[in-house]
């Protein structure tokens, strides 16, 4: 009978004096000499008596080179081993991390608590007014290196175990199939439409609900100029919004400072709180901040730093009342916010919490690659103003200008924290003449563009 060798290692044969193997074979194979004869047949010996035939064969050449491969696997082996027990020993350090965050998102699952998600592995929850917000890590490069979304365990935690606990807010974004799921676009329409038409407007805020719902959007975003007397009755105003179906997208103010006037820093930050406040009644609404303007002499790059100041500081207000802050820059009349130069400053400044409108007819007046602008800053974008302009800066009716409706709704459905709503502004002399009309045809060139989905 033959010896059949398994994984490198000669089997002795079954007629074999195995006294004599076992005198003839290596007592310690991982430390000896691959080169070596085994101790019969050192110096030019002869193999044990009794070995016979196949006792010839086992100690040739090819006993010997079967001998090295034994050597060459066990070493092997043992390297694997050592690799082995630090892959180990990393999966149970990650499995600890994994555990301890299953265990802070069911506590926080459990209390009937908000948690907006973002980057940090280490869940760890500040509980602000009954609201869980989760860490974002060192978000010292947001813009660039994305950490807020370059999640760990995070997307396989949620995905596994977000959907078990409906009691989370819509803002705690759910994973699937191993990404961020989209979300739904909604349609939504400003009432600066109306506000731009200053004394010529006589209605109220009913009439502007009533003329959105109308025109077939979903939800509205409402000025501190338009809401009127609702303005200390937020509880009246979400009831009329639901009555009309409509949902609050944000709600946005400016100043008189321009938000760079350092003697009105205090005014203007009151003035977040204050309508922060208000947001904070309408399930998932956001604030919207205008944009920085000039409005007195000084230091281009100073003012930069003051509306800054503000907006970071406005953000946090808006963090601990449960609402989310973002910037509006706009192309209008001594803005501080125009061209790429002014947003790249801007957004520098800008701590990795403070969201961003973009404006679409903003941006192309600005002298901006639309597309160019929107990758750059996604990290930022919140929902966004459609809007269109000629090729002369004029706005002009959604569909009639230099916008890419298409591109652009493309572009920010991929940033990271987009809510989904497409807010339609329209400042265009056929809007002037007919508001209503104007925001009805906006929401038709939508739907040719067959953006609008099933709900439009």
């Amino acid at each position: 009978m033959k010896a059949v060798p398994v994984t490198g290692v000669p089997i002795a044969p079954a007629s074999i004096n195995r006294r004599a193997w076992r005198a003839a074979a290596p007592r310690n194979v991982s430390g000896a000499d691959p080169n070596a004869k085994p101790r019969a047949l050192a110096n030019g010996g002869e193999p044990p008596a009794g070995l016979g035939g196949d006792g010839q064969r086992l100690f040739g050449e090819d006993m010997f080179s079967r001998f090295k491969g034994l050597h060459r696997d066990i070493e092997m082996r043992r390297g694997n081993r050592q690799i082995q027990d630090q892959i180990d020993a990393g999966i149970g350090h990650e499995r600890g991390d994994i555990h301890r965050a299953q265990t802070e998102f069911r506590g926080a699952a459990s209390r009937r608590i908000r948690a907006d998600i973002g980057a940090s592995r280490d869940l760890n929850f500040a509980e602000e007014s009954g609201i869980a917000q989760v860490g974002h890590g060192n978000a010292a490069a947001a813009d660039d290196a994305d950490p807020q979304f370059r999640l760990c365990h995070l997307p396989y935690l949620i995905r596994e175990f977000g959907k078990g606990f409906p009691a989370l807010d819509a803002r705690c974004h759910l994973y699937q199939d191993g990404g961020m799921k989209k979300p739904e676009m909604k349609f939504g329409c400003q009432t600066f439409t109306w506000e731009m038409l200053g004394a010529k407007w006589t209605g109220g805020p009913d009439d502007l609900v009533r003329a959105i719902a109308d025109g077939g959007y979903e939800g509205i975003e409402i000025t501190d100029t338009m809401i009127g007397s609702y303005a200390g009755r937020a509880g009246d105003f979400a009831r009329r919004l639901n009555d009309a179906g409509l949902t609050l997208v944000s709600f946005a103010f400016g100043s008189s400072s321009g938000f760079t006037e350092p003697a009105r820093i205090d005014d203007d930050l009151e003035a977040a709180r204050r309508w922060a406040g208000f947001a904070a009644h309408f399930q998932g609404a956001m604030v919207s901040m205008g944009s920085a303007t000039i409005m007195s002499a000084g230091a281009r790059h100073d003012k930069f730093g003051v509306a800054a100041d503000v907006y970071n500081r406005a953000t946090e207000i808006g963090r601990a009342a449960g609402v989310a802050v973002a910037v509006h820059p706009s192309s209008h009349h001594n803005t501080l916010l125009f061209d790429r130069a002014d947003y790249d400053q801007i957004f520098a400044l800008l701590d990795p919490q403070v969201g961003w409108v973009p404006d679409t007819g903003h941006i192309l007046r600005g002298g901006q690659s639309l597309g160019d602008t929107l990758a750059a800053h996604r990290h930022r974008i919140r929902y966004v103003h459609l809007k269109d302009v000629d090729a002369r800066g004029n706005w002009a009716m959604l569909g009639k200008g230099l916008c890419d409706i298409t591109a652009a709704i493309a572009a920010v459905s991929q940033a990271p924290r987009f809510n989904g709503w497409i807010v339609v502004e329209e400042e265009s002399d056929t809007a002037a003449s007919d508001p209503a009309a104007a925001v009805r045809a906006n929401l038709e060139t939508l739907r040719a563009f067959s953006i609008a989905g099933a709900n439009a």
